[in-house]
Formats: structure tokens, C-alpha cells, sequence
């Protein structure tokens, strides 16, 4: 395990960077209508219980990442297989993250330029990132979680000031139809993604300083985070419709395009894609890093450093094999990826470790 130690501000600042991600441009919770809002608080919800799964594992081995107590708790060769099964999770959700850029910037930005020079781009500053290490990608949080929250902040001020939000295109809430769409959507969708990706956290929680305070503060920033995605989707709607929300590939850039004060407050969606890139640059570190630690546990390597660029190819050529084209891709994630690959390791196998490690405690005790 890497020595290396952040602050528990920049683990929350990380945290929230994380979670907002690529989460708050696409359609997120959109198969709940009008109410998706709804559905990614619903999810937030849930989330949290799971965390605290996750802290309950951390509490019970607060110096071992989630790869050393599984070796622990089920032993070397059965502990290798599901440890190397999260290793690879953590890899393919980074190429589906940097996919989900590099189709965004080429589609809005950069038409004329290749995804394969995007991606590769994109992936290079986050190999760099990892290999200056967990410390400076805290510091680097830190500043980078004001610059997003800020333009968040006016965002929210200008669309309002704009008068474009329509209160009437989020009716209804509390009818029954309503309602069943909101758990539908919100179990399993909303609560694995994005809060059920947090497992990747239990990674590196040893690398948090203040033990006592670590669970909490992620507590709290998942529920900053679910706050803030619920107000961009809720917004979202409000402004274009629901259905025109649930069509658009990327709905917040559609909601920013339609702000025009005057001539000086127009095309605001340039501002939010680099805002998409400070997302996107700290959820794909985070994996990226979680991949580091677990290769390097399995096999014993003290320098992550020599295991970048093994990871980075991975990483990179996963990212276009995933799918074909970006409807396939996103169909892939929104409807496949939740429920074979997400509930197994976000639930299934947490569940079973706190289960084994209750049991482990209470026979030791008796």
C-alpha cells in the first residue's frame, strides 16, 4: 500500500469531482421523466447505505484497500479472482468514462479531429497525474473543486436569470406512475451510477488521513454531490422538457445553449465542456489510480509508477472496443453495465465480505 496521505478536504473535494464527473451532462435518471431529479435522490439515498457497508468493511480493516481484506477474507486463490474481477471493473470504467468524452468533445468541439487522438490526449495528463501521485491529485482537488462549484453556482444564476426554467414541465411528482418510475429508475440505475462507483474508494481509504472522520466526510460529499446532480437534472428539465431531456445524449449542454442575455452571455456550453473535462479528468484518475494499487497488491510491486503505462494501454484500447458507436455505448451503460457488472461488484460481493467479516468478528469474540 502506497504511504502517501490526503487531507480529509481534498478527499471531499475528490470525492465530489468524482461523483459529478460525466454524470452531470448526460441523461442521467432520465427513463423516471420528468421527475428524474427525484429518482437521483431516491439513488443518492441508497448509496449512502451502501457506503456505509463500505465503512463498516474499512472500519474493521482500516490499514488493508478493498483487494487486501478480500485476500483476507476469502482467501489467496479465491481472493485473487475477485480481486483481480475488481482490478478489471476499474479499468473498464474508466475506458466507458473516456469514451463518454471523447464522443462529447468531437460531437461538440473538435468534429474534425479523431476520438483516438482525444482519448489518447485525455489519458496521457491523467497517466501524468498518477505518477505525481495521490498527494498532488488532492491538492489539484482542491483547487479544481472550487473552479466547478463557482461555475456551477453562476450557471444555476443565469439560467434562472435568463427566466428560462418552467416549473410546469416537472408536474407531476406524487402520483402513483410518477413515483414507480422514480424507484424503477433509481433501483439499480441512479444507485450505481454514479454513487455506487464510490467502492472504488475503498481502494485508497488507508491513504485518508484522520481515520475517525473518513466515513463521514464521504457521507457528506455524497450527499453534496447528489444535491448538485439533482438541481442540474431538475433544471434541465425544467428548461427543455422532459422528453427533449431524455433524447439529447448530452441535455446540459442543450439547457446552457438556450441562455442568450443580450450579446455578451451566450454559448455557455463551451464553459460547461471544460468544466466536463475537470469531471472527467478526476473520475478516470481515481480508477486509474484504484487499477495501480490493486495490480500492485496482486503482484507485489512497491513503485506504482512502473504499472502506468500497462494500465494506460488498457485503458485506451478498452476505450473503442467497448462499443461500436455512442448509441451502443451509452445503451450498454445506462441498461447492461447496471445490472451484470455494477450490482455484482457494488453490492453482491460488499454485502458478502460485511457478512463474512460480522461473522469473523462475532465467532473470534464468542
Amino acid at each position: 500500500m502506497e504511504k502517501a496521505k490526503i487531507s480529509l478536504k481534498q478527499f471531499f473535494a475528490i470525492i465530489v469531482l468524482f461523483e459529478l464527473g460525466s454524470a452531470v451532462v448526460v441523461g442521467l435518471g432520465m427513463k423516471a421523466g420528468q421527475a428524474a431529479w427525484l429518482a437521483i435522490i431516491v439513488g443518492m439515498l441508497a448509496g449512502l447505505i451502501l457506503f456505509k457497508v463500505y465503512g463498516y468493511l474499512y472500519n474493521n480493516y482500516t490499514d488493508l484497500s478493498l483487494t487486501g481484506y478480500i485476500k483476507k477474507l476469502l482467501g489467496p486463490y479465491l481472493g485473487f479472482v475477485v480481486s483481480l474481477a475488481y482490478i478489471t471493473y476499474f479499468m473498464y470504467i474508466a475506458s466507458r468514462v473516456l469514451r463518454d468524452f471523447s464522443e462529447l468533445i468531437v460531437v461538440v468541439a473538435l468534429p474534425n479531429v479523431s476520438t483516438l487522438f482525444v482519448s489518447f490526449s485525455m489519458l496521457t495528463v491523467i497517466a501524468y497525474g498518477n505518477y505525481l501521485g495521490i498527494e498532488v491529485l488532492g491538492r489539484a482537488g482542491e483547487i479544481c473543486f472550487v473552479i466547478v462549484m463557482s461555475f456551477i453556482l453562476f450557471f444555476i444564476i443565469i439560467i434562472f436569470g435568463a427566466k428560462l426554467p418552467k416549473i410546469e414541465n416537472l408536474l407531476p411528482i406524487i402520483d402513483y406512475g410518477t413515483w414507480k418510475k422514480v424507484f424503477s429508475t433509481a433501483f439499480p440505475l441512479t444507485l450505481t451510477f454514479p454513487f455506487g462507483e464510490m467502492i472504488v474508494f475503498t481502494m485508497f481509504l488507508p491513504n485518508v488521513k484522520n481515520k475517525d472522520k473518513v466515513i463521514k466526510t464521504g457521507l457528506s460529499a455524497m450527499l453534496f454531490s447528489g444535491i448538485i446532480l439533482s438541481i442540474v437534472i431538475a433544471l434541465n428539465i425544467s428548461v427543455i422538457g422532459a422528453h427533449l431531456a431524455g433524447i439529447s445524449t448530452f441535455p446540459f449542454l442543450k439547457t446552457l445553449s438556450k441562455v442568450a442575455i443580450g450579446e455578451f452571455l451566450q454559448r455557455l456550453d463551451s464553459i460547461a465542456i471544460f468544466l466536463l473535462i475537470l469531471g472527467v479528468f478526476f473520475k478516470i484518475s481515481i480508477f486509474f489510480y484504484a487499477s495501480l494499487l490493486g495490480i500492485s497488491d496482486l503482484i507485489k510491486v512497491k513503485d506504482l509508477r512502473f504499472l502506468i503505462i500497462p494500465v494506460f494501454i488498457i485503458i485506451l484500447i478498452a476505450n473503442f472496443k467497448i462499443a461500436e458507436n455512442i448509441v451502443e455505448h451509452l445503451e450498454i451503460g445506462l441498461e447492461k453495465v447496471p445490472l451484470y457488472i455494477h450490482i455484482p461488484l457494488q453490492i453482491g460481493i460488499p454485502l458478502l465480505l460485511a457478512f463474512l467479516t460480522y461473522i469473523k468478528r462475532k465467532f473470534i469474540k464468542g
